[in-house]
């Protein structure tokens, strides 16, 4: 005999098949409350000789809610000839007294709300920048302190066959991964993300795509 269980809210809990005696549930996004979920993506080229340590894209949250990153994914792809061959490291890094943004050789990436009515409009409190084109130091003037060790890294070997072989793929939050809790970022907290060492001195034919999905949701309310 099938059972329904109804919550507070009105949620509907269902039993399962008897095969297997599970519990029907739909996994939901985020609650927003009157906030809400937002999405950008941007393209950065890699220059000759890109710095160790150099930022390719930052986060801020300037405003009083908290923003919870729900997918940041970065795909690598060789367009021409690397030469020489190198390693490269692309790393993930929380911040903290984050009170402002770079200046230098920065573009404002633009983003869009998933659901335009009933959503505040985007970004909401979130201020992203991405590396302008082709800059050796990377974006320069912000104020925040770094984590010291890295929430995730992707590496990758390019040499100058890299353009006939597939993109190289990381996801540093996945949406699907229900049991690691995902990062949060208070006013004045956000993350970057930079390119780990020295890239070769003659060529370096690599564009960085990056994809963030973030929520935007009321202190008392995660």
């Amino acid at each position: 005999m099938a059972i329904q269980v109804q919550l507070g809210n009105g949620s509907v809990i269902g039993g399962g098949g008897a095969a297997f005696l599970g519990a029907n549930t739909h996994v939901k996004p985020i609650d927003y409350g009157t906030l809400g979920h937002y999405r950008a993506v941007c393209s950065v080229a890699l220059s000759p000789l890109q710095a160790a340590n150099s930022r390719l894209f930052e986060l801020r949250n300037a405003g009083s809610q908290l923003i919870v990153p729900t997918l940041i994914e970065l795909e690598v792809a060789a367009v021409g000839d690397v030469a020489p061959d190198y390693f490269l490291w692309l790393a993930m890094y929380g911040c903290t007294n984050f009170t402002a943004v770079d200046t230098t050789n920065v573009t404002t990436p633009p983003a869009m709300v998933v659901r335009p009515t009933g959503m505040s409009a985007a970004p909401g409190g979130a201020q992203i920048r991405s590396l302008g084109s082709t800059f050796t130091a990377g974006m320069t003037g912000w104020t925040a302190t770094k984590d010291s060790g890295a929430h995730s890294n992707l590496v990758a070997w390019l040499s100058s066959a890299s353009a006939d072989r597939p993109s190289r793929v990381k996801r540093f939050v996945d949406p699907s991964d229900q049991a690691t809790h995902p990062p949060v970022y208070a006013t004045n907290q956000g993350f970057s993300i930079e390119n780990g060492q020295l890239g070769p001195d003659t060529a370096n034919a690599v564009v960085v795509l990056i994809t963030v999905a973030w929520a935007e949701v009321p202190v008392s309310g995660y």
